[in-house]
């Protein structure tokens, strides 16, 4: 017994003996290794060290280098400065002489041109002399044509008028009194015109001739025509008075709809931004009009971005976001005129459970003035109703409503301080909006204050 013992004491003291030895052998090998390392690094160290010793001998030599062509680059700079002003002043001596030259040679061709003008003018009014003399002498002739013409047949005219009349044309024309005569017949000094005297004549007659034999009853027909006329007159002023009145009513009407649809659109533009924010815990929203011209014939541009995403349009969004945006624009326009009676279907079916909570949790708030009809198959939203409406079939065939109602439902904490949210979020925007009407209000007076200060002046002076 003592020789086993001896022997499993001697055992353990091999095998600790082989640990120790064990141990001093990894040592030994992390030792050797951490020594290669640093005769790695020592070897990358002298190294670098060449390497930037080099780098420095380079850098000197290129500074020495830099500093004389720095040197010859001044000396060659001062010459060419020197140069380059007396080429200047040459330049500009140069300048002056040729604008000299070029004022002499405008001046000459200048009076040229003014005697070439002066030729031309002078051999134009000799030519246009030449043409009114040949045109006076041939003017003249025609002339004593004429006139021997109009005395042969002013002495026919005379006779016709003597054989039809029977007597002389002297007394014939004294007896004349103009009052008798057309107007529209003119007078050439004392002289009427013959040509101008037939053709009256002719449509006169032809005008006597249009009119056939007399009708007895032309007088009662216009008192006929007359009576007609007067009631459709009438009723022509009437229609239009009509039509002023209806203008003037639509021109109110739709003065008073856009000023009620503006005051509406900014409540509902505010209540859907404070809607919005609450539903989505911040972010930014709006509602804007594309024409501000006519706001009833306007389109309405949505702004929606949650936060923490930059979009342009509402179709880059999720079909969740989608929908909760499409909620907020549908409680703004409740918050302004709640309606008894609201029907969902199927409005939940793109939301989370944690944007079904926030949708129940609307849907209780705004309850209080609405009755909503849910279509949905959410269990969230089931369990928010008060009445709940299954259609179940019991036997194969026949389909059966089964109704559950749940009276004495309390409002909870998150359904007040959903209220509240939406009231402190309405009231931040209002605030805004009050903030940017004085600003604007401010700038306009700045505005003022000038130009009447210039009108001042103005006067002043």
């Amino acid at each position: 017994q003592d020789s086993t013992t001896h022997r499993e004491d001697l055992r353990g003291r091999v095998e600790e003996a082989e640990m120790t030895r064990d141990e001093a052998r990894a040592m030994v090998e992390e030792l050797r290794l951490t020594h290669q390392r640093r005769e790695s690094q020592q070897r990358e160290t002298e190294t670098a060290l060449v390497h930037l010793r080099e780098n420095v001998a380079e850098q000197f030599s290129r500074r020495e280098r830099l500093a004389q062509e720095i040197e010859v680059g001044r000396g060659s700079m001062e010459a060419l400065g020197e140069e380059l002003g007396s080429k200047q002043t040459q330049l500009g001596k140069s300048m002056d002489e040729r604008s000299r030259r070029r004022q002499v040679v405008r001046a000459s061709a200048e009076g040229i041109q003014a005697l070439h003008e002066e030729t031309s003018a002078w051999h134009e009014r000799v030519q246009v002399i030449e043409k009114q003399r040949g045109g006076f002498r041939d003017q003249a002739h025609e002339m004593e044509t004429l006139l021997a013409t109009l005395d042969i047949k002013r002495n026919n005219l005379e006779e016709r008028v003597e054989e039809q009349y029977q007597g002389s044309f002297q007394d014939l024309v004294a007896t004349l009194d103009e009052g008798d005569l057309p107007k529209e017949l003119e007078k050439e000094g004392d002289v009427f015109q013959i040509e101008q005297a037939e053709e009256l004549l002719d449509i006169k007659r032809s005008k006597i001739g249009s009119l056939g034999p007399i009708n007895h009853l032309a007088l009662e027909e216009f008192e006929t025509k007359k009576e007609r006329l007067d009631f459709l007159e009438k009723q022509r002023d009437d229609v239009e008075k009509a039509r002023d009145d209806l203008v003037k009513a639509i021109t109110e009407i739709n003065r008073t709809a856009k000023k009620r649809f503006v005051e509406t659109f900014e409540e509902v533009r505010r209540n859907y931004i404070a809607v919005f924010q609450t539903l989505f815990k911040g972010g930014r929203a709006d509602l804007q009009l594309i024409s501000t011209d006519d706001p009833l014939e306007s389109d309405i541009f949505v702004r929606a971005q949650p936060t923490g995403k930059v979009i342009d349009t509402v179709s880059l969004l999720s079909g969740g976001e989608r929908c909760l945006t499409a909620l907020s624009l549908l409680f703004a326009v409740y918050l302004v005129k709640p309606s008894p009676f609201c029907m969902l279907d199927e409005a939940d079916a793109p939301l989370d459970d944690v944007n079904i909570g926030r949708f129940v949790n609307m849907l209780r708030e705004f309850s209080r003035n609405t009755q909503f009809l849910v279509i949905t198959h959410n269990k969230l939203t089931m369990e928010t109703a008060n009445h709940l409406y299954g259609v179940t079939m019991m036997e194969p065939g026949c389909s059966s409503i089964v109704s559950v109602s749940f009276h004495d439902v309390a409002e909870t904490q998150s359904d007040q301080e959903l209220s509240r949210a939406i009231a402190d979020r309405r009231k931040n925007v209002d605030q805004k909006a009050e903030d940017q009407a004085l600003d604007f209000g401010e700038e306009e007076a700045a505005e003022v204050v000038p130009e009447a200060e210039a009108d001042t002046l103005e006067a002043s002076e």
